[in-house]
């Protein structure tokens, strides 16, 4: 994130050279990584980006699977924890 806010997303090449640079307004959500990438029902995943509501019932999280989840705010609008509640 640049001091205008704005966000850089990088290129790569598929030998992961770099490509190039390209920028785009933080008002997008852009998830940048989350953690862990797997686990059973109940566990919770914090997810790391920019652009989510400052309102958590705006934010809303999903699963490939279609399992629900409930949802907290992280901190200053750059993280969300998410609980996946059913398979």
């Amino acid at each position: 994130m640049d001091p205008a806010g704005d966000t850089a997303v990088y290129q790569y090449d598929a030998v992961g050279n770099h490509t190039g640079i390209s920028r785009q307004s933080s008002a997008l959500v852009s998830i940048i990584d989350f953690t862990p990438a797997s686990g059973p029902v109940g566990t919770t995943v914090s997810i790391f980006g920019i652009g989510f509501s400052p309102t958590s019932s705006e934010n809303t999280v999903g699963s490939t699977r279609g399992g629900g989840s409930s949802q907290d705010k992280g901190d200053e609008d750059k993280s969300l924890n998410a609980t996946l509640e059913r398979a």
